[in-house]
């Protein structure tokens, strides 16, 4: 397809309709050859909205030749054309329509194929870590390369190792060995159940106790490491650990891959892919727009307050509002993920543990379907899954 006409000979008026491109459409009005010392080339279309000559890889396979891009050249080689090692080969992509695509649920890992993804900045890798509750930042590029969630942009994320918060939260003497082949098949075949508690500091409801599901010592620290690392990330006390445990749980079941079977917790029990494009880090600054108190004209209409988990019965985020010292379930927030959280140091301060602990004599108000969480008293257990 090329925009000079004075290129084509043998030409002729031919309606081909429009066709649309990077920036804009344009209609084909004409068809001929293009004819040089060496090459003959037919069936070229004539449309002068083009910006620049087009080659048709689809068209030069027609004619059962081979077509090679590297960093340097484009070659087009002869039908005879054979490969020397089928090793050599990182990923097939099939022929439709003319079109070449892609399917990222057909393609099979290898060390080389990170190439094929865009790689994201340090400040964006970083964002969607704090996100996903501090995942392995492998674990997140086999989420991208499996296609295994929705609303993870099909990039490749960097480590830079500048996580302070998993450093305090997840450092440990020894690695576990990965169970490789799995002695079940279908959900809920075997189930683990453990009880930890009691905590030292209460929640915020004041409880001690935490009932999981799953195989349990290993889910426990896996729990308790994403937990850990989102208080000390956040720069929320420890009161907060009720709330951390219920977000590590939600956001872990949606974005780890098991193994045997390369999907999440949530595809295996729900059979689809789970949506992931709404999830914010833990203990981010939010507003909450006030719409329980009579305002006035020249009142402040939000206050502020920490993103603290997610609705189990709605698509709700739960908030803790420093204003009322009660964690609401709402969708009127607005989320404030790029500026830091900072650590008081005195009686103003709400979130100096001390002062906190001596002021803990509210009474938790009730509004909505508000839930709380998955920590529960030894006589009235909560399972978080």
């Amino acid at each position: 397809m090329t925009r000079n006409k004075c290129y084509l000979t043998e030409y002729e008026d031919y309606d081909g309709g429009f066709v649309s491109f990077g920036d804009g459409k344009g209609r084909i009005s004409r068809k001929g050859k293009i004819k040089t010392g060496t090459l003959d080339f037919d069936n070229v279309y004539f449309c002068k909205e083009l910006k620049y000559n087009l080659f048709s890889v689809s068209q030069i396979c027609d004619k059962k030749n081979n077509v090679l891009f590297t960093d340097t050249e484009c070659l087009v080689l002869s039908s005879d054309f054979k490969l020397l090692d089928e090793s050599q080969v990182l990923l097939r992509v099939p022929r439709k329509d003319n079109i070449y695509s892609v399917d990222l649920k057909s393609v099979v890992p290898t060390k080389g194929l990170t190439c094929l993804f865009a790689k994201a900045t340090i400040d964006e890798s970083n964002l969607w870590h704090r996100r996903l509750g501090h995942i392995n930042f492998k674990n997140m590029n086999k989420l991208v390369r499996g296609n295994l969630v929705r609303g993870l942009p099909s990039i490749f994320f960097e480590n830079d190792h500048s996580c302070v918060a998993c450093q305090k939260g997840k450092q440990h003497k020894a690695s576990c060995k990965a169970k490789l082949v799995n002695s079940i098949s279908k959900p809920l075949h075997m189930l683990h159940m453990d009880l930890f508690g009691p905590t030292n500091v209460k929640s915020l409801m004041k409880k001690s106790y935490c009932l999981v599901n799953g195989v349990a010592e290993r889910r426990n620290r896996t729990l308790i490491e994403a937990a850990r690392t989102m208080l000390v990330d956040s720069k929320l006390p420890t009161t907060f650990w009720a709330e951390a445990v219920n977000t590590a749980c939600y956001v872990l079941n949606r974005v780890l891959v098991i193994k045997p079977h390369n999907k999440t917790p949530y595809e295996l029990i729900r059979r689809r892919t789970p949506l992931i494009d709404f999830m914010k880090p833990f203990g981010c600054l939010v507003t909450i727009l006030n719409t329980r108190d009579h305002l006035g004209k020249f009142d402040g209409k939000a206050d502020e307050g920490f993103f603290v988990g997610y609705s189990v019965v709605s698509k709700a985020m739960r908030v803790f509002n420093k204003r009322t010292r009660i964690v609401e379930e709402t969708l009127n927030i607005r989320f404030l993920e790029n500026t830091p959280n900072v650590t008081g140091n005195g009686p103003d301060w709400l979130f100096d543990v001390d002062s906190l602990t001596i002021s803990m004599n509210y009474v938790p108000v009730v509004a909505g379907n508000q839930t709380n969480g998955i920590a529960g008293t030894r006589d009235n257990i909560v399972t978080g899954c």
